[in-house]
């Protein structure tokens, strides 16, 4: 490797840990530099549909516009390695595509075009291509299995509060109006930690996550936020019908069995001054509409479950 290689080498790895925008815009650059394409953009994939996001170049679309690929792309057939570049056969869009994925799903399509002409792309260009994306989707792989390592909480196997950041580099709009938030608190924890330990303690907290992940729906989100308090994003439901699942999920895990060190159910639970509270595990929420000040509405209504005497949801 020479050293314009190994210096260029190096910032790629400098963009990938800077995040996907910054790998595509550096990209975009040497592609224009080293083609002499004059119009390339990236069309992230949000929310269904394709929007531009950045690019060069005369004639492309405004900042978030969406775009329609379907007369250029056929998608269907792009589920392997050997699927992620496109040379269209009709004289529509852009030139060439490369289709930028990671092992889940379509993450947005880089499009070039050199608009002197119409290109043909030779073979030689079209491996380059090739290897360039599968490079591409291979770091964007890696960096997904990083991010799925470090945003996942140890203990209950649910997303940690990283995650959140993680949603919003992605692009992922977890506050659009649809979607509503719950913040959830186990009652009287502290009591379980102090009077039986926090073997038992963890045992509840992995316990009700995995309740929750079994009884939610596959397109929520559960979140463990920190000891004892978890968050849910309901995606695609009103406040009404999400408050109706959760109590369901409340009453049900009250049901939930509980063993202490020596392998006797648990029968009594009780508050940090140690007075019997119950012989239930129960657990209280706040539940609103998702917006930006949502996660903080969230929390102040779980408080006034709490203050109004526990084991309630308080919708807002």
């Amino acid at each position: 490797m020479n050293l314009k290689n190994w210096h260029f080498a190096n910032e790629v790895l400098q963009k990938v840990n800077e995040g996907m925008f910054s790998l595509i815009d550096f990209l975009i650059l040497q592609i224009k530099e080293d083609f002499g394409i004059d119009r390339i953009g990236f069309f992230l994939k949000k929310n269904g549909q394709f929007v531009f996001s950045l690019g060069i170049g005369k004639e492309l679309p405004s900042l978030n516009e969406p775009y329609d690929f379907s007369q250029e792309i056929d998608f269907s057939k792009i589920s392997d390695r050997e699927k992620i570049i496109w040379d269209p056969k009709e004289d529509v869009g852009f030139d060439f595509y490369i289709v930028i994925r990671n092992r889940k799903s379509i993450l947005g399509v880089i499009a070039l075009d050199d608009t002197s002409s119409k290109r043909l792309f030779n073979d030689q260009e079209k491996i380059i291509f090739q290897e360039l994306a599968q490079s591409i989707n291979d770091l964007l792989n890696r960096q997904d299995n990083f991010k799925e390592l470090i945003c996942t909480d140890q203990l209950t196997g649910s997303y940690n509060r990283k995650y959140l950041d993680y949603l919003q580099e992605i692009g992922e709009n977890i506050y659009r109006h649809q979607n509503v938030f719950a913040m959830l608190d186990i009652d009287h924890f502290k009591g379980v930690n102090d009077f039986y330990g926090h073997d038992v303690g963890d045992q509840v907290l992995r316990g009700l996550a995995k309740f929750l992940k079994k009884h939610l729906r596959p397109r929520d989100i559960l979140i463990r936020m920190g000891g004892e308090e978890f968050f849910i994003i309901f995606n695609n439901i009103s406040v009404e019908n999400a408050q109706q699942r959760l109590e369901i999920i409340k009453d049900d895990f009250k049901k939930e069995e509980f063993f202490d060190s020596q392998k006797e159910r648990i029968k009594e639970f009780y508050d940090r001054d140690g007075n019997f509270v119950s012989d239930q595990i129960s657990f209280s929420a706040g539940i609103c509409s998702a917006n930006l000040e949502a996660i903080i509405k969230a929390d102040q209504l779980l408080l006034e479950a709490k203050k109004s005497g526990r084991d309630l949801i308080r919708a807002g």
